[in-house]
This record gives structure tokens, C-alpha cells and sequence, in this order.
């Protein structure tokens, strides 16, 4: 199932309402959208109640190649909220990649934007590439170059 953004859309399209407990305990608003309600029947996919802000952790990019665990920090913690005309501001990323082999080469590649990111070859696409050698099962980079908080940016970590 996935969750669908709007109440009144929700009832257009066929949706349940539903709720749901975060991890920390919180009740969370969510509707569920039946078989057929999907991508490009409506204009977001999955989507989620406009009224509440998610932070959502993706455990993996449907790629075809081998990459490695990839966290991201960023220096701001409020963004604006661009739904309402509020200018996007600049962050800066901390990418911290982890499940490394000491002594073995690998890259980080940037890329920028809705399926930016290459199935399999991450030679073609980025935006940013860095290579490095790993001397520990950890890497933290601080990413010179900001992006903007509109924007849909990818990290991805392979080996060399």
C-alpha cells in the first residue's frame, strides 16, 4: 500500500483513511491508496498529508550495481517550505559512508535530481565525483559545494 497526499484527493481517489505509530510514538494521519491509484493517475507518487512533515530514510536506490551504505547530515535543521513560495536555501552535506574495506579504493558520486542517478554505471550522470581510499570501515566527507533544500540530490558510494 501507499499513502496518498490530500483529503479530499484521498476520497476522490478511493483512499482509506488509516493511522499509523511512528517510532517515536507519535500518531501519524495516513492514507492508504488502493491497486490503481498510483503514478501517473495522479500528479505525486507516493505522497504523503500536506499538513505534516516527514523525514524519510530510504534503505537502498533501486540500482542494479553494488554500492555501500551512504548517511547524510546536513547543517540545517529547518528549511523552508517551498509549497508556500518560501525562497529554498543553500545546505551543506556531511556524507559519512560505511561498510568499508581499509585499503581499498572507492568513489563518491553526486548526482542532482529526480533519477539523476544511473542504474548501474555511476560513470555517467554525476554532478560531483570523489575518488578515495579507505583506511578505515568508515569515511566522513564534508561536501564543499551546497545544494539547494528543493532539490532531490544523490549520494552513492562504489567501489573504484
Amino acid at each position: 500500500m501507499t499513502a496518498c497526499t490530500w483529503m479530499a484527493t484521498a476520497r476522490r481517489l478511493g483512499c482509506d483513511p488509516a493511522h499509523v505509530k511512528s517510532s517515536a510514538g507519535v500518531t501519524l494521519p495516513i492514507l492508504h491508496a488502493q491497486a490503481g491509484t498510483g503514478y501517473p493517475d495522479r500528479e505525486a507518487y507516493p505522497c504523503f498529508y500536506q499538513k505534516v512533515a516527514y523525514g524519510l530514510a530510504i534503505k537502498g536506490l533501486a540500482i542494479e550495481a553494488p554500492t555501500l551504505p551512504v548517511f547524510i547530515d546536513v547543517d540545517k535543521q529547518m528549511e523552508p517550505n517551498v509549497r508556500n513560495h518560501e525562497t529554498a536555501v543553500p545546505l551543506h552535506a556531511v556524507v559519512t559512508a560505511r561498510s568499508l574495506t581499509p585499503g581499498k579504493s572507492y568513489a563518491l558520486y553526486r548526482y542532482t535530481g529526480f533519477n539523476s542517478f544511473p542504474k548501474s554505471d555511476f560513470e555517467h550522470g554525476y554532478e560531483h565525483k570523489v575518488p578515495f581510499v579507505a583506511d578505515a570501515e568508515t569515511w566522513m566527507y564534508p561536501d564543499p559545494v551546497p545544494f539547494l533544500s528543493s532539490n532531490a540530490t544523490y549520494y552513492i558510494v562504489a567501489e573504484a
